[in-house]
């Protein structure tokens, strides 16, 4: 084959995977109020589209649906095609849940009902 068919053929192939994963992935990052569809994420690093990623870096924060999973510090490694690879200098596990060596008082009011 031809090297410029090839490379026809691996950008058609790149830009086939960039969509589906789109549609598919249900993880995303919020940034200065932009919001980035993650493409794959990892232990490490994750891929986003490189056009969604101009000026990403720093603090960010890593939601699976609307739950808040992650609070990273992250920065740019490299490109794998149309797909932009960004590592984790600092990555912290989000946690909805008060901290563990907080006591709630049995005895605290729940609600309080306005008086008839």
């Amino acid at each position: 084959m031809e090297p410029v068919i090839q490379d026809k053929i691996i950008r058609e192939i790149e830009i086939d995977w960039l969509k589906k994963k789109r549609k598919t992935s249900r993880y995303n990052l919020k940034s200065d109020n932009k919001e980035i569809k993650i493409l794959s994420i990892g232990e490490k690093n994750f891929l986003v589209d490189k056009e969604d990623s101009d000026g990403l870096r720093g603090s960010v924060s890593v939601f699976e649906g609307s739950k808040q999973i992650f609070d990273c510090l992250i920065f740019r490694s490299e490109d794998f095609g149309a797909a932009a690879c960004f590592e984790y200098k600092r990555k912290t596990r989000a946690d909805n849940k008060p901290a563990k060596d907080f006591v709630l008082d049995p005895d605290h009011p729940i609600g309080s009902l306005p008086s008839v």
